[in-house]
């Protein structure tokens, strides 16, 4: 079973003492100790969560009762194990070990293939008009704003959280609300200044769907001068987006598509594939999309060797709390 619970079996380049002096998140006007933000993201509400969209997994995996039944009591031998603000203190890690485990029993690899085949078609219609949108707009700060809003509004499309709920119906209406709502973490100004003095920039998807909003970014960037290289799964968890679906909306178009070389939540560093830790290593920065890679890029706030741009919708109560933020906020927030 995976043991991604163990901080102190991180690759040296991660296993960094933390320097409170230098390190610091901004939002708005108030900042956060490292110390803050790398504190525990799980709470009692997420063990109703993971078993939430455990079962949802398993359902979409097999009609057959028998593998249903030991499917769940694998799933529970794990919550009971695993499940501690401190052993497991990203929900993201524990969720990791539930998909595979689901897989392992049920034989399905990809019981969201369905919904994520749907979910690319539909980004990719509605990003196509938003893009025009965002490419219309000649002030440089306000296209970017736009291009951003966009990505953010592909972040909606998420299966993994229990309370969260969209409808792909309503992304046209999502984007626009977002432009008008704008972000509740606003470090914007920063990521437009990193782009203006950088040249090369790591962009880690999140979720199938969502990467046709992600295109809209990613064009943005190159067309400021950016050589970018697009991470994405190696293989199918929940609906997050493989390489396959990168290429699908025509990412590999403005980017470079690499793998993660894994299936994992997030990130965690000591099972990326060599070419995604290159480019990690010789990038001047990182745009990280959605929750799973906020709970696992702040776990390792103060060892990160670069400036990290998380940008993301709230979706769940606890990482509303991690960073002081209501349910539904829309957040462009810079780490290292």
């Amino acid at each position: 079973m995976l043991d991604i619970h163990n901080r102190d079996a991180c690759e040296d380049f991660t296993n960094r003492q933390i320097n409170p002096h230098i390190v610091v998140m901004l939002m708005g006007e108030r900042k956060v100790s490292p110390e803050e933000l790398r504190r525990s993201i799980t709470k009692p509400v997420c063990f109703l969560c993971l078993l939430d969209v455990a079962i949802k997994t398993i359902d979409l995996s097999t009609p057959d009762e028998e593998k249903k039944f030991k499917a769940i009591k694998r799933v529970l031998a794990i919550l009971h194990d695993r499940f501690d603000e401190m052993v497991m203190d990203r929900p993201a890690w524990i969720a990791t070990e539930l998909y595979w485990e689901i897989a392992d029993v049920t034989g399905n690899p990809d019981p969201y293939k369905v919904l994520k085949e749907e979910s690319n078609r539909m980004g990719m219609a509605v990003a196509a008009k938003v893009e025009e949108d965002v490419f219309s707009e000649k002030d440089v700060y306000k296209r970017l704003y736009k291009a951003v809003a966009a990505a953010i509004t592909g972040n909606v499309i998420d299966y993994g959280s229990a309370l969260h709920k969209f409808d792909l119906n309503q992304l046209t209406g999502i984007y626009k609300e977002i432009l008008e709502r704008g972000f509740a973490v606003n470090d914007l100004s920063l990521l437009l200044k990193k782009i203006k003095e950088s040249r090369i920039v790591l962009y880690i998807g999140d979720n199938a769907g969502e990467t046709a909003f992600d295109r809209i970014l990613v064009r943005f960037l190159v067309e400021m001068g950016l050589k970018v290289y697009y991470a994405a799964k190696d293989a199918p968890i929940s609906n997050d987006a493989t390489v396959e679906d990168a290429r699908y909306v025509g990412i590999d178009k403005y980017a470079e598509i690499i793998s993660t070389g894994n299936n994992i939540l997030g990130v965690d560093f000591r099972r990326m594939s060599r070419k995604f830790i290159e480019v990690y290593r010789s990038c001047d920065f990182v745009i990280a999309k959605g929750q799973s890679n906020y709970e696992t890029f702040t776990h390792f706030i103060g060892r990160l060797e670069k400036p990290v741009f998380l940008i993301l919708r709230v979706k769940c109560p606890p990482i509303a709390e991690h960073i002081g933020l209501s349910v539904g906020d829309n957040v462009v927030l810079k780490i290292q």
